[in-house]
Formats: structure tokens, C-alpha cells, sequence
């Protein structure tokens, strides 16, 4: 997250040195453009018929993953709630005992 956070403050200075006359991309392009590594959502068959998912980080490493859907759509709408919710979620902590 920092390595992304730290490349849009570079481009952002980069156009703003560039001077007011350049033509501004979208933040998706440079992203795109500088090569950032970002995580990505996989969705599969399982071995058992069903659909399951996992969020990878952009090391390759299972951040998240999902139980085992009956079809494609709802594998699919799980991920865009996770995509939808996680970014405002709140953390809670609990005694394991």
C-alpha cells in the first residue's frame, strides 16, 4: 500500500512540475504505466463442482479467501461485497479464551 500511495504522490508531483498545460491521464493509467504491483481477486472450481475465490497480495500470497459457492454468479457476488465492504469495516478484537 505504501509502494502505491508513494507512486501516485511521484506522478502527481511529475505532472504538477510538468507544468498546467499537460494533459492529465487517469490515475488507473499511471498506476498501469509505473508497473505498481496490486492484489487481485482468483475465482475456481474447486475439486468438489463448486466455485470458491482468494484475494492475493501482489507478493502472490493468500490474503483472503471465500467458502465454496454453487455457481460462478455467487462466488462472483461475494467478491464485489468483499470489494464493497471490507474498506469501511471496523476491527474488532476478542479474547480467544
Amino acid at each position: 500500500m505504501r509502494a502505491l500511495i508513494g507512486t501516485y504522490v511521484l506522478l502527481s508531483l511529475s505532472f504538477i512540475a510538468y507544468g498546467a498545460g499537460a494533459e492529465f491521464l487517469k490515475v488507473e493509467t499511471l498506476v498501469e504505466e509505473a508497473k505498481v504491483p496490486q492484489a487481485r481477486f482468483e475465482i475456481y472450481a474447486g475439486d468438489d463442482g463448486e466455485h470458491w475465490w482468494r484475494l492475493k497480495g501482489p507478493n502472490n500470497q493468500v490474503i483472503a479467501s471465500g467458502e465454496g459457492y454453487e455457481d460462478k454468479a455467487s462466488a462472483l457476488l461475494a467478491i464485489r461485497n468483499v470489494q464493497e465492504y471490507a474498506a469501511n469495516a471496523s476491527i474488532e478484537e476478542f479474547d480467544a479464551r
